[in-house]
């Protein structure tokens, strides 16, 4: 696992555009009715949709704190449910437990990268991560990092048809709980811009989308306590990886550079290291 280095430890809118029905035949009239009524004018128009994101590099803006707010205005039909025995992960809240194996299910809502991520409360304690695709579908992964270090599984909500995902929780070695934590929250992390993140000590992951552009040379400076780890997970990579799959990585005070092969939205995790809270800071350039 090439990104255990510490000395210390461990879119596009899928918005459909709006379509229209043709109606056809022998005798079709069109027709807008204007009239006036009082002195005022009402004209009968078609409704319109104004798309909140496209698939192009954003406009840099200020720093920003992070946030689990939904800004996706569509409302996706999960296309599958939940096994039984799954419990409910609240997007942005982390969930404290020690029942191994333990299933957690999510609906995405929003069509950016999310990521599911456990780790021990105890470091010398080592829980694993197995990702589904869907709920009860197929499996992939899973994130075996040893203790000390937290796994996760992320789902590129760019490509892939929103709905319930999941991922698994099974104790490797030792015994007690862990944490664990599901990020959906539609951030982007912009040209040139920063994201000042408040980290507790019971965050797991967080995770941004961010636009890259093949061909074209972008370095991510991390601003943290030196346990803490952010990574890129490229598209072209696939739509489910796990940790080991991410294999540009910086730990806090260090940067990475990354020439991407595919123009297209990127995800960047943070991984928290146990116990390790505070304000930090991902900068990207450009």
């Amino acid at each position: 696992m090439e990104d255990i280095v510490h000395p210390f430890r461990s879119t596009h809118l899928k918005r459909s555009p709006l379509q229209y029905s043709a109606i056809t035949g022998a005798a079709v009239a069109v027709a807008v009715s204007i009239f006036l009524s009082a002195g005022c004018t009402t004209t009968l128009a078609p409704a319109t949709k104004t798309p909140t994101r496209t698939n192009v590099p954003p406009a840099p803006t200020a720093t920003f704190t992070y946030s689990n707010t939904n800004t996706n205005t569509n409302t996706p039909v999960p296309t599958n449910t939940p096994t039984v025995g799954c419990v409910t992960a609240v997007n942005g809240t982390s969930i404290t437990s020690s029942a191994a194996p333990q299933s957690y299910c999510a609906t995405m809502t929003n069509g950016y990268w999310a990521v599911m991520g456990n780790i021990a409360t105890v470091a010398s304690n080592n829980f694993d991560l197995l990702g589904y695709q869907t709920c009860g579908g197929t499996t992939f992964g899973p994130s075996v990092y040893p203790a000390g270090y937290p796994d996760w599984a992320v789902w590129d909500g760019n490509v892939i048809t929103l709905g319930c995902i999941q991922s698994q929780v099974t104790l490797a070695s030792g015994s007690g709980s862990y944490y664990f934590q599901y990020q959906n929250p539609a951030q982007i992390l912009s040209a040139g811009t920063s994201a000042n993140i408040n980290v507790a000590t019971t965050d797991v992951v967080m995770i941004w989308d961010t636009y890259l552009t093949s061909g074209t040379s972008y370095t991510f400076t991390f601003t943290a306590p030196a346990a803490m780890i952010i990574k890129c997970h490229e598209p072209s990579v696939g739509s489910y990886q796990t940790r080991t799959q991410a294999a540009n990585f910086a730990y806090g005070g260090t940067a990475f550079s990354i020439t991407p092969s595919t123009s297209a939205w990127h995800g960047i995790v943070l991984g928290n290291a146990l116990a390790s809270s505070g304000t930090v800071t991902i900068n990207r350039t450009p």
